[in-house]
């Protein structure tokens, strides 16, 4: 039995290769991709080269063809990808936010963010570091259980809330760049 594989995003160079990589392999299959400007048009009819590859149909991005596949790719930009993922996890929508946390590179420096993450899998404490402080990761494995009693901790839901502010201050604020140029001539 193969593995069904679904791509959001497939009619970029991202999406085009995934599916080039995946049918090749035999112990998985695309059975799903979507395209909001190519919905309805075969893959081989755009993508000449992709002929006897994939003659798959490019469908919408909520298709619930998606939640039937075992894997789904995200081939979309950062903030589309973390935004459609919310429909795949089961997170209350108090933290929603998390998503984005795990994606961004920010809890690297942001030493609070360890606290967050390490609270993830309450019936395994100490799961951040055993999943090697990998935060997507440890998302995608916390238990719906584990997302219900954190979404009752309203201390937990601050903490959250404030990390996601914190993040949108450290990519929309100052940078150190823009005040080291100030002044430079721009050279």
């Amino acid at each position: 039995m193969k593995i069904k594989v679904g791509i959001i995003g497939g009619s970029g160079y991202t999406g085009i290769e995934l599916i080039r990589i995946i049918q090749q392999h035999p112990f998985a299959e695309v059975t799903s991709i979507t395209s909001r400007a190519l919905q309805g048009k075969k893959i081989s009819d755009v993508f000449p080269n992709m002929h006897g590859l994939s003659e798959l149909v490019y469908s919408l991005p909520d298709d619930k063809a998606l939640f039937e596949c075992d894997i789904v790719f995200f081939a979309t930009p950062h903030g589309v990808a973390m935004n459609s993922a919310k429909s795949f996890l089961e997170i209350p929508e108090s933290l929603a936010g998390i998503i984005g946390l795990a994606a961004n590179l920010h809890w690297a420096w942001d030493r609070e963010l360890a606290h967050v993450f390490d609270r993830l899998d309450g019936s395994t404490p100490g799961s951040w570091r055993r999943t090697g402080q990998h935060p997507v990761d440890l998302v995608r494995r916390t238990s719906p259980t584990c997302w219900a009693d954190l979404a009752g901790d309203a201390d937990f839901v601050t903490r959250v809330g404030a990390a996601c502010e914190r993040l949108q201050q450290a990519v929309n604020g100052p940078s150190w760049f823009g005040h080291r140029s100030e002044g430079s001539g721009g050279s």
